[in-house]
């Protein structure tokens, strides 16, 4: 029997212990708000409750974050008051204490953060899908600039040229009851070299105009005359050997020859204009001499023989520049 007495105070001891040494346990008290407080939810760095409103006074307590207590509306400077427990009030400072439209906002802060991550996430999926790809696009770039470089680099006879010409040629063709014979020029464009036009050959290819009609429609008919004309050619290439800036070359080739002619005639007192229109196929042989100035620059001078209607000699002389023939081609490598 007394054994007894001594365990009811023993208990009695321990939960009054308890009751003052763990202010902390009635934290989540459910007891009627006072007049002014709110819910505080506890979020600082260590959060700490003083006796009095003053970062001087002496520490109370500290409190652990994500813990709720009943706060204060109103700040006393930088404190919100808060209790502990019924009757227990002490300060805390407003950086480690959230109030309720604290708290919203807070929420509403994490979602954003939360919707921005996975925003950036995606955006980061995005940009790395986006990276792989111009990564691949850019060493694909990379591979046939080099590929490109090789070529531009090769012996010049095994080089591909694109440029410009200035084509001189002494016209003859039998028109006005006689045969006639003019000079002319043609400007054009060309490519030649290897695999300039066919892939696997030596060729030299291009188109020619001219800008006026031969001279001898305005001495025969005695009034002016206008015109224009065009030739195209493709003419396979022999190289017959040479230096590594030159060669001599040899080409025969088809081309194709459209001239248009306005020419006008005296009908008495009056005069008339003809359209005089011309279509040929004919043959060009061509005998040359290629100098390359430097691997971005090379000129040709040739003599041209064309077998027309009428057979004439001409001259060339074109500037030409390296180029890739590859691109643009589908590549088989």
């Amino acid at each position: 029997m007394k054994s007894r007495p001594n365990l009811f105070f023993k208990v009695c001891w321990i939960s009054l212990s308890f009751l003052i040494l763990s202010p902390i346990g009635f934290a989540q008290t459910k007891s009627k708000a006072p007049a002014g407080f709110v819910v505080g939810l506890i979020e600082g760095e260590d959060p700490v409750v003083y006796r009095e409103a003053d970062f001087d006074s002496k520490p109370w307590l500290r409190l652990q974050n994500g813990k709720r207590y009943w706060v204060s509306k109103k700040l006393q400077g930088p404190f919100h008051q808060i209790q502990i427990r019924p009757g227990s009030l002490g300060y805390i400072p407003d950086s480690d204490v959230l109030v309720p439209e604290e708290l919203k906002k807070s929420n509403r802060d994490k979602n954003e953060s939360k919707d921005k991550e996975k925003n950036a996430e995606k955006r980061d999926d995005k940009k790395s899908d986006k990276n792989s790809a111009r990564n691949a696009e850019k060493n694909a770039e990379k591979r046939d600039e080099a590929r490109s470089k090789a070529r531009l680099a090769k012996p010049y006879m095994e080089q591909a040229f694109q440029g410009v010409g200035l084509h001189l040629a002494q016209f003859k063709e039998d028109t006005m009851g006689a045969k006639q014979q003019a000079n002319v020029t043609w400007l054009g464009y060309q490519l030649s070299g290897n695999n300039a036009l066919l892939e696997g050959s030596e060729s030299d290819a291009g188109v020619m105009l001219g800008f006026s009609a031969p001279q001898y429609y305005r001495d025969v008919t005695g009034n002016s005359a206008n015109g224009m004309s065009f030739l195209a050619y493709v003419v396979p290439q022999f190289f017959s050997g040479g230096g590594a800036n030159q060669y001599s070359y040899f080409g025969i080739g088809p081309f194709f020859r459209y001239s248009h002619v306005e020419a006008e005639l005296n009908l008495g007192s009056k005069k008339q204009i003809y359209n005089l229109d011309d279509m040929a196929l004919g043959l060009l042989v061509q005998l040359g001499l290629a100098h390359r100035f430097s691997r971005e620059f090379s000129t040709r001078l040739e003599a041209r023989y064309y077998f027309d209607r009428e057979p004439y000699l001409g001259v060339s002389l074109s500037f030409l520049f390296p180029f890739d023939p590859t691109k643009g081609r589908s590549r088989t490598e």
